[in-house]
């Protein structure tokens, strides 16, 4: 009840304005948590490639190749992770000035599409098809493995 006071006294810019606001928290937050995710994977996935390659037993050629080729889409899942959290946080401080700016009445609000918001979804493309890369070749090399375990090939 007390909250439709206030929501009652707040002009219908401000309540734009808090909307707008709590939309682009909940998709920064949505964006980073699956970066977090992207990354603690490929980490992961790295771990597993590297252990396959350095065991005791290596694995057949074709095997050892797509699962080493796996492990570069791993890296570079990684480095597009770090960089595409470097261009969140510049997208987040660019639109905080924004708002700051709004506030104070020295800028009118503009929706002129930022060159870091492209840039962030370039990135995040190029990060999920990498990631699906480097997952589908160690599971390609985890099958020749096992095809060659199993089968004396």
């Amino acid at each position: 009840m007390a909250e439709n006071i206030v929501e009652e006294g707040r002009s219908l810019h401000e309540r734009q304005l808090i909307n707008y606001e709590i939309c682009f928290n909940t998709w920064v937050n949505i964006k980073i948590e699956l970066d977090k995710t992207i990354l603690g994977l490929s980490v992961a996935g790295l771990g597993f490639v590297l252990s396959i390659l350095v065991s005791e037993k290596s694995p057949p050629c074709v095997a050892a190749t797509l699962i080493a080729i796996s492990g570069v889409a791993f890296l570079i899942c990684i480095g597009v992770v770090i960089f595409a959290l470097k261009k969140s946080a510049d997208y987040v401080a660019e639109n905080v000035q924004s708002i700051r700016e709004y506030l104070d009445g020295t800028k009118v609000v503009e929706n002129n599409g930022s060159n870091l918001d492209s840039e962030i979804r370039a990135l995040h493309i190029i990060l999920n098809c990498v990631f699906l890369v480097a997952v589908v070749l160690a599971a390609l090399g985890c099958m020749a493995i096992y095809v060659s375990k199993y089968f004396n090939v």
